[in-house]
């Protein structure tokens, strides 16, 4: 956004004072923001995975019926 203002800007100036440089700068500058605008847009998210609960969640330790029964509760 900030280097398509700044791109506007400088072309304007370029195209009011009649300073090519300036006006090439300001078409580079708003190009180049429309294209970085496109990249973010068109971006696809990455794929998540879900990663599932492991049947035992804590190692070395018995399971209880609480236990069992919590589980039962987040699966509904």
């Amino acid at each position: 956004m900030t280097l398509g203002v700044l791109g506007g800007g400088l072309f304007t100036t370029g195209l009011l004072l009649s300073m090519e440089p300036l006006v090439i700068t300001g078409i580079v500058l708003l190009i180049l923001s429309i294209i970085l605008f496109c990249l973010l847009f068109w971006k696809k998210p990455a794929a998540t995975t879900e990663e599932s609960p492991s049947p035992n969640p804590i190692r070395g330790m018995k399971r209880n019926k609480s236990d069992t029964d919590l589980e039962l509760m987040q699966n509904v």
